[in-house]
């Protein structure tokens, strides 16, 4: 078998495994950036797969509310800051929709 060929073929297959490595820690992911209204005047951006937002998502509410941050089961979930349709704003780390602990968040009013 030819030499270059069989370093091209080495070369390849460590691409590939780099590749699903990556893609199996979530570093690398293939999922489309979609923008989505909910139908409830809710505007979702981000990456979806299986029909769900994965990791960073911006959230438009209607109330004029946003979120950014991570989603997990349609809810906040990792680092987000959440910004109040009055102005004021949390930014933290949220589990199943909550604050985990507010006083390790920051909090911004209108008036900063």
């Amino acid at each position: 078998m030819n030499k270059h060929l069989v370093k091209v073929s080495w070369v390849l297959v460590i691409a590939l495994t780099l590749v699903a490595a990556l893609y199996a820690l979530g570093v690398l992911s293939f999922a489309p950036h979609v923008t989505q209204d909910d139908g409830y005047g809710n505007i979702y951006q981000g990456k979806m797969a299986h029909g769900d937002f994965i990791g960073a998502v911006e959230i438009a509410f209607a109330d004029g509310s946003r979120w950014t941050g991570e989603l997990k089961n349609g809810l906040f979930d990792g680092q987000g800051t959440f910004t109040s349709k009055d102005g004021w704003s949390y930014t933290g780390e949220f589990e199943n929709g909550e604050a985990v602990d507010f006083a390790a968040g920051t909090f911004s009013s209108v008036t900063e």
